[in-house]
This record gives C-alpha cells, sequence and structure tokens, in this order.
C-alpha cells in the first residue's frame, strides 16, 4: 500500500498516463513534483507501477492536500495542451469522492491553467 506522498505522486503519474501519450513536459512536471517533494527516484519508478496497475485516482487523508494534488494533476493534463477526456473523468471523478462542487473545481482548474499561462477559455471550448 502506497503512503500519502507516494498516493500523491501517483496520481500526477495516473493522469500523464490517461491520455495514452506520454510527452517531455508531463515527465518533466512529474520529475520537478518528486524533487519538491523529496521522492527518490528509485521510488518514483515503483510508484509508476502502481500508477499503471490502479488507474483510479486516489483521494489522500487529508483535504487540503486533495485539492492540491488535483490542481498539480489538472496541471499535468493541460501541460501537453489538450485536456483528454480520460484526464476529466480521473480528476472529475476525485473531486466528486471528496466532495468538491463545481465552483471550487472551476478555480483549481483555472489556477492550475494560470500555472501554466493557458488560456482557460480556449480549453474549456475545446473538450
Amino acid at each position: 500500500m502506497l503512503n500519502q506522498k507516494a498516493k500523491y505522486v501517483a496520481n500526477i503519474a495516473r493522469i500523464m498516463y490517461a491520455d495514452g501519450a506520454i510527452v517531455q513536459s508531463e515527465e518533466k512536471i512529474l520529475a520537478n513534483i518528486c524533487k519538491q517533494m523529496k521522492v527518490p527516484i528509485k521510488e518514483l519508478a515503483e510508484i509508476k507501477k502502481a500508477a499503471q496497475k490502479n488507474k483510479k485516482l486516489q483521494p489522500l487523508n487529508r483535504f487540503s492536500k486533495s485539492i492540491t494534488n488535483i490542481e498539480d494533476c489538472f496541471v499535468m493534463a493541460l501541460c501537453d495542451g489538450v485536456f483528454d477526456a480520460n484526464e476529466r473523468k480521473l480528476i472529475f471523478n476525485l473531486a466528486e469522492k471528496i466532495e468538491l462542487d463545481k465552483k471550487n473545481i472551476n478555480k483549481i482548474f483555472s489556477d492550475a491553467a494560470q500555472r501554466l499561462k493557458i488560456d482557460v477559455n480556449n480549453i474549456l471550448h475545446e473538450g
């Protein structure tokens, strides 16, 4: 069973795998998050394997960490310029599990897009 830090990173890795295509920007974001969280490279390989086995995003034990995790998942989903339907479904299912309302989901989405300097309106109308 994954600890909370590993669950956090595994959720982001699941989003990276969700659209079936991994691009360099996704790998870079995952590496940066691991560096910030002090996740060793060896542990990351194990987390990636776990993420590929269980494709559902897992809520974390603290609500505030789940919110931050959802924002990082949105960043991962958006970094390749396409908000894929599989990515969307995974993130929205997690948001539902932790009882986030649509207004807050949209705010987190906007915050993630701002981090990447992406125009939210273009993405929302594409998907």
